[in-house]
């Protein structure tokens, strides 16, 4: 490699470096403060930078924010992959991706909350103003396109897993995609509660309280 290229390769992997160190302080911000309440300025200083420096590597702070979405759902998205590809049965499986998904929900709890319950940040990812709507009013807007990629390939995996179950005779007969649809949902209430949640539980007692009632539900056997 030649002198030139040494440098280039040294500017690239600098540039690289600057980007990262910059949206790991914005993580730090808009956990902190949210969407709405998060500025540019905020995350120059917690990252060190000028804000004149802060915008050569990102243009706006609704960037920033939708990069870091979709790299924590990117990640997301690999080790759930590996879960589905492990030698275990189905509902190991299962298991295993409740635990990793509420242990993830919680390593990302405030940039979780911020993407669930925020609604004006998805307005702002969509570039809209806040006073646009996108439909009916109490409808979550839509998900921007990569971000929706990721999410329905995660979909997708735990469709795979319960297919996988059903095929093995671990799970009754069902449509996989309603059965994926709920799980997700039971994770995502799960992890979001509300005022009215009483008991706080660890990990082990969340996966054993959430699979338990995906797996088996309420109703009482029937009496052959």
């Amino acid at each position: 490699m030649n002198e030139t290229n040494v440098r280039e390769e040294r500017k690239r992997r600098l540039f690289e470096q600057n980007k990262m160190f910059i949206l790991k302080a914005a993580e730090i911000v808009f956990a902190q403060n949210g969407y709405s309440l998060a500025t540019v300025d905020d995350i120059a200083k917690e990252a060190h930078f000028s804000k004149a420096t802060l915008y050569r590597y990102y243009k706006s702070k609704r960037e920033l924010f939708f990069e870091i979405i979709c790299n924590s759902i990117a990640e997301a998205r690999k080790n759930i992959r590996k879960i589905q590809q492990k030698e275990m049965t189905a509902e190991e499986k299962l298991r295993e991706l409740t635990r990793y998904i509420l242990t993830y929900f919680y390593k990302k709890k405030n940039i979780s909350r911020i993407l669930y319950l925020e609604k004006f940040a998805f307005k702002r990812i969509k570039n809209l103003k806040p006073e646009e709507k996108d439909s009916l009013p109490f409808k979550h807007p839509p998900i921007p396109g990569l971000m929706k990629n990721e999410m329905e390939e995660i979909s997708n995996i735990i469709c795979e897993i319960i297919n996988e179950g059903v095929k093995r005779g671990e799970f009754r007969k069902v449509n996989v995609s309603d059965a994926s649809f709920i799980f997700g949902a039971l994770i995502r209430g799960f992890f979001l509660k509300g005022p009215v949640q009483k008991v706080v539980y660890n990990i082990d007692e969340s996966i054993d309280l959430m699979n338990n009632f995906f797996l088996y539900g309420i109703k009482k056997e029937r009496e052959e």
